[in-house]
C-alpha cells in the first residue's frame, strides 16, 4: 500500500513538474521574440538579446511573423546588438526571417551588428545582400 501511495505521488508531483516547464517554456519563447511596435503599428522593433540556438532561432522565425502579420508592420528594425554568436544554423534562420519578411511586403532593416557577430558572418558566408544594414538602432530610426 505504501509503495502505491509513494508511486502515485511521484507521478503527480511529475506531472506538474512537466505542466509547469511547460508554461514557462512558452512565456520564455513569448520573450525570446518581442515584436515592439514604434510608430502606428507600421514601424516595429525586434530586439534580440543573448545566445540564439537553433530552436530559439525557429521561434523567433516563426513568432516574428506572425506577430509583424497582426500588427501590419511595414518596416521592422531587426536590432542584433545585444547579439554574440552568430552560428551557421542561425544565420541561415536569419536569412529565411529577412526572406520571408521581404515575402509578405515588410522591410526588415538590420542593426546593431557587432563586430565579432559581422566577422562571424562573413566567414560562415552570410552577406545579406539587398537589405538596409545601419550600424546602431539609433542611427537606423534617424535615417527612417
Amino acid at each position: 500500500m505504501f509503495d502505491i501511495v509513494i508511486c502515485t505521488i511521484a507521478k503527480e508531483s511529475h506531472e506538474a513538474m512537466q505542466l509547469s516547464l511547460k508554461t514557462q517554456r512558452k512565456t520564455i519563447d513569448e520573450l525570446s521574440a518581442p515584436v515592439i511596435s514604434l510608430k502606428e503599428c507600421d514601424i516595429a522593433l525586434l530586439p534580440l538579446i543573448g545566445t540564439i540556438d537553433e530552436r530559439r532561432a525557429q521561434v523567433i522565425l516563426e513568432s516574428t511573423l506572425e506577430r509583424c502579420t497582426r500588427m501590419q508592420v511595414k518596416k521592422l528594425y531587426i536590432d542584433l546588438s545585444g547579439t554574440i554568436i552568430v552560428s551557421s544554423v542561425v544565420g541561415h534562420h536569419l536569412s529565411q526571417l529577412i526572406g520571408a519578411l521581404k515575402m509578405i511586403g515588410i522591410e526588415p532593416i538590420l542593426c546593431g551588428i557587432r563586430v565579432e557577430v559581422a566577422r562571424n558572418a562573413i566567414q560562415l558566408g552570410f552577406v545579406f545582400k539587398g537589405i538596409k544594414i545601419k550600424s546602431s538602432l539609433s542611427q537606423a530610426i534617424t535615417i527612417y
